[in-house]
């Protein structure tokens, strides 16, 4: 490839990340599905199988420190509070992935009634409390440390893959011509992106359940992606279990859309085609 040309494939993606400058903040809250909307909601592994469940290589950033062996053993603090961390630190995961995190800046802080993963300032944001729908109107109530524990450990999740505008990758010479294949690849990237923080939160709610006995999903037990997440977290490794889950996943709308509004896949359906138009800059660049 000539150097024209990647030089003008690497205009192409800066224009598209021009075209959506506030995207990626939106996508990077946490994933929650219809049924969690409609109940307020706010948006595992054992020693000898954990290699078989690491997140996937396309969708974690390649520098990503995974952890090693020497963050066994050793508590994290979080700056969430020390109840927070003693639920961490049941979770062997968790616990190696916050560290991880840590050793390449990331801080963390709890406020508000949302949670978000900024990677710019590498700060992950943790809920206080959350709005729930009663008879007479929305009312916010305090949220727990058990339900806390569960958006941080989606929150890491996510913090530990790239930026949507990283994972969709300009269209390669043998693509220019195939707009509905590209466009469904990268769609199906970006909704595993979102599936990976359920069945990070499984894993990491099975961990701490059967060390502690306290079950960070327990409010959201009749959820169908929550339970779909912890039986194939329990059953598959971990590239086949997102695989797997992403099929429900990307049939959910983003929270802000409401129960009734599009899918993940026909939301990111259309921002990646905005991104196409992005890389094409004006018609005939590719």
């Amino acid at each position: 490839m000539t150097d024209g040309i990647i030089r003008a494939m690497r205009e192409a993606l800066q224009r598209a990340k021009n075209l959506i400058p506030e995207v990626a903040k939106l996508r990077s809250r946490p994933p929650r599905s219809a049924s969690e909307k409609a109940h307020g909601a706010a948006n595992t592994v054992g020693d000898a199988d954990h290699g078989l469940r690491e997140p996937l290589d396309d969708i974690a950033s390649p520098g990503v420190d995974h952890g090693t062996a020497s963050t066994r053993g050793v508590r994290v603090v979080s700056g969430l509070g020390d109840d927070i961390d003693d639920l961490v630190g049941s979770s062997r995961s968790l616990s190696r992935d916050i560290q991880g995190l840590q050793q390449r800046g990331w801080t963390f802080e709890r406020g508000g009634l949302d949670a978000y993963t900024d990677h710019m300032n590498k700060k992950i944001t943790v809920p206080d409390a959350e709005v729930i729908d009663i008879e007479e109107g929305y009312r916010e109530i305090p949220i727990g440390p058990a339900e806390t524990t569960r958006h941080l450990a989606q929150q890491v999740e996510y913090a530990r893959s790239s930026s949507l505008t990283d994972i969709v990758a300009p269209p390669g010479l043998d693509e220019i011509g195939d707009k509905d294949g590209w466009t469904e690849r990268q769609v199906q990237k970006l909704v595993e992106r979102d599936t990976a923080p359920y069945l990070a939160a499984a894993r990491a709610r099975r961990e701490i359940f059967e060390k502690s006995g306290v079950d960070i999903d327990e409010r959201y037990a009749l959820d169908p992606v929550t339970s779909e997440a912890q039986r194939i977290e329990r059953a598959m490794d971990w590239p086949d279990g997102i695989r797997e889950l992403s099929r429900t996943v990307g049939d959910q709308p983003f929270p802000e859309s409401g129960p009734f509004g599009p899918s993940r896949r026909e939301d990111h359906t259309i921002l990646v085609e905005q991104m196409w138009e992005g890389f094409r800059g004006q018609p005939g660049d590719l």
